[in-house]
């Protein structure tokens, strides 16, 4: 019963290990009216804890806990 209790115990802290490691994303905003690629466009994730700016060429990288559902994207004076 012992080994049974140890193993139940392993199996749940590994799948939580899983369950908080994070994801990375990487992507380009581009402009909708041209496609032309946004410089310093905000990405941000759904309830704005997160968040990064594109380069000159409009990519991006971010990592994102697994709880996150989305990305909102801003390039306010564009």
């Amino acid at each position: 019963m012992r080994k049974f209790v140890t193993l139940v115990l392993c199996v749940i802290l590994g799948l939580s290990q899983i369950n908080a490691q994070n994801r990375t994303f990487t992507g380009k905003v581009n402009d909708a009216k041209d496609g032309s690629p946004l410089a310093s466009a905000s990405v941000i994730s759904q309830g704005g804890k997160i968040g990064t700016k594109t380069n000159a060429d409009g990519s991006f990288t971010i990592s994102l806990p697994a709880n996150v559902k989305g990305l909102v994207v801003s390039s306010i004076g564009y």
